[in-house]
């Protein structure tokens, strides 16, 4: 037996096939396994089941109820006070919206009332003066306002000049003044075709 008979044939082992996906595989498992609790729960499928539905994913838990209470009683909280005190200043009078503003600036105290027709009534009022140009059924109507004010201390101040005037299918601007800083809450009495309401508006006031 010759000498290259007793030598066992081995391989090279950088020629042996490598297995890239098992060792893949392999080192997926063990940072999965060192991996914090929730990552394992969700592989494993244990892990936090999300409610679908917005309104089921607001009462699925304690807490998100407790948080939709406080949301529902926040706007429970802006109706009430828009209901409250948003109103008074704006009136609809013969299908016509009045806004009645107030401030007081250099002890003088500045009132204004903005007229216009509602949106649907001034389609009407404009096809009407459309079709009835130079008659006298696109007459326009007449407007008279008084104005007023309270003091602090609960004394009435009738405003010297009034307001008056005619409106149709515009915007129309009615405005006076009176020189008394004391007063806290101007009203006024606007009267248009026969129907009237009144309106009352806090004071701004203005820095000088």
């Amino acid at each position: 037996m010759g000498f290259g008979d007793r030598l066992k044939e081995t391989k090279d082992p950088s020629q042996e096939e490598f297995d890239y996906e098992n060792y893949k595989s392999e080192i997926h498992e063990e940072r999965i396994r060192n991996a914090p609790k929730i990552v394992r729960d969700y592989y494993n499928g244990t892990g936090i089941k999300f409610t679908k539905g917005f309104f089921k994913v607001l009462v699925a838990t304690k807490s998100n109820r407790i948080i939709f209470m406080v949301m529902l009683m926040c706007a429970a909280i802006v109706l009430i006070k828009a209901n409250l005190s948003g109103t008074d200043n704006i009136k609809v009078i013969n299908n016509y919206e009045c806004e009645l503003t107030s401030f007081s600036y250099d002890d003088v105290v500045f009132a204004s009332v903005k007229v216009h027709p509602l949106a649907k009534y001034r389609k009407e009022l404009e096809k009407k003066a459309s079709k009835d140009a130079g008659s006298e059924n696109a007459e326009p109507f007449e407007v008279f306002i008084e104005f007023t004010g309270e003091t602090g201390d609960g004394r009435t101040v009738v405003f010297e000049n009034t307001c008056s005037g005619q409106i149709y299918d515009k915007v129309v601007f009615f405005r006076t003044s009176t020189a008394d800083c004391d007063i806290i809450t101007v009203s006024c009495t606007v009267t248009i075709d026969s129907q009237k309401a009144n309106l009352s508006v806090k004071v701004k006031r203005k820095l000088q």
